[in-house]
């Protein structure tokens, strides 16, 4: 996930986020490993500031909120 936001496919971590909406998936693709969502997955969308919307799988969200943890530790801590 790391490549992905250096390389600006995903955006960085905001440190607060518009809403979080969580359902079973709608076999669109997961933003952060690609995998598609079925709907035996939960599927995480989130409203992110600024406009936009990304979805992920559990991990991926899990994985998301770390990078957003570090990110609030320090300005340099994703880079």
């Amino acid at each position: 996930m790391r490549s992905k936001i250096r390389s600006g496919e995903l955006p960085q971590p905001a440190e607060t986020l518009e809403k979080c909406w969580v359902g079973k998936g709608t076999k669109r693709l997961c933003h952060g490993c690609g995998a598609a969502l079925s709907s035996d997955d939960l599927e995480y969308e989130l409203d992110i500031p600024g406009g936009g919307i990304l979805l992920f799988d559990a991990n991926c969200l899990a994985a998301w909120n770390g990078l957003r943890a570090e990110r609030i530790a320090g300005p340099d801590a994703v880079e």
